[in-house]
């Protein structure tokens, strides 16, 4: 009793507080304190502002190939234990922690992450003895999940050119784009989207652009999705309105595209700005180029 009357105590703003600092799996337990938590913890403002704090304590998800087999399993780098536990992937060691993911019990021993959004994971699972694939929503701190519908085209018709997965500011919305290519084609590709709010996809535009394995991956950078195709004559940055579903392009540096036949390029976030990762495979040497203004070559 003396504790309880310690802790009605506590204004209530201090409580706001200390939950908004808590971790989602004690956010889990404290909704079973009482109504009143539940009700707060549930609230859309709750869940907003505690993001934008846990944003600063980031974990790591990566692909890892498992030993002597060819399936891709998850796994889980936490910001604050990086030297917590390890594990060995392919002769690897490497501290990272096996993540249990949604119908795996079903025979999709694949995992192929496709983005992540405000801890949101959206994957495609691959059940090779079977030849079936699913898309899956997946938030691994609550353990919820949903599938996502089949997409009206056939995989085997097309090869999967792009990916991105982002959150629209705009609608307060979840959405999944993916680039598909007609077999035989090498020129076109044909956007679907997917929108979490009415569960459904839909397909965009047609871009004369074509995606190489290595710029399949997006990138969200000021709540657009970004990719490096190859255009007409050579690579290009593109990116994707998520809200209006529009696309731009912009023109990389005439020095990143130089000899760009012996190198590979990645898309990446570095203090704020949308960069450009360049490898030569002539003299191992990689570099940086930063786009300090958005938009600006």
């Amino acid at each position: 009793m003396e504790k309880a009357a310690k802790m009605s105590s506590i204004p209530e703003v201090i409580h706001h507080e200390i939950l908004l600092r808590s971790p989602v799996k004690l956010l889990l337990v404290c909704k079973s304190v009482c109504k009143n938590w539940y009700a707060l913890i549930s609230t859309s403002d709750f869940v907003k502002t505690h993001i934008t704090i846990q944003e600063k304590k980031p974990n790591l998800m990566l692909e890892g190939i498992v030993r002597r087999s060819a399936n891709r399993m998850p796994y889980s780098i936490a910001y604050d234990s990086l030297v917590s536990s390890s594990i060995v992937v392919e002769d690897y060691q490497i501290d990272a922690i096996e993540m249990c993911y949604p119908f795996k019990s079903l025979g999709y021993k694949t995992v192929q992450l496709l983005g992540s959004s405000n801890g949101l994971i959206c994957m495609t699972l691959v059940d090779f003895d079977h030849f079936k694939n699913l898309f899956c929503l997946w938030n691994p701190a609550t353990r919820e999940y949903k599938k996502i519908p089949e997409l009206t085209i056939e995989f085997k018709d097309c090869d999967f050119q792009f990916h991105s997965f982002g959150y629209d500011r705009k609608t307060d919305d979840y959405k999944l784009a993916i680039g598909l290519q007609a077999l035989g084609s090498n020129v076109y590709t044909q956007v679907q989207l997917y929108t979490l709010s009415s569960d459904s996809w839909k397909t965009g535009k047609t871009i004369p652009y074509r995606f190489p394995y290595c710029q399949s991956s997006g990138v969200i950078f000021n709540g657009d999705l970004h990719w490096l195709p190859l255009g007409q004559d050579n690579y290009v940055l593109l990116s994707l309105d998520i809200s209006d579903e529009t696309f731009k392009e912009m023109q990389l540096p005439i020095e990143v595209l130089k000899e760009n036949m012996n190198r590979y390029m990645f898309l990446g976030v570095l203090e704020g700005c949308l960069c450009v990762i360049v490898s030569s495979v002539v003299n191992d040497r990689f570099e940086v180029w930063e786009m300090l203004d958005y938009g600006v070559r």
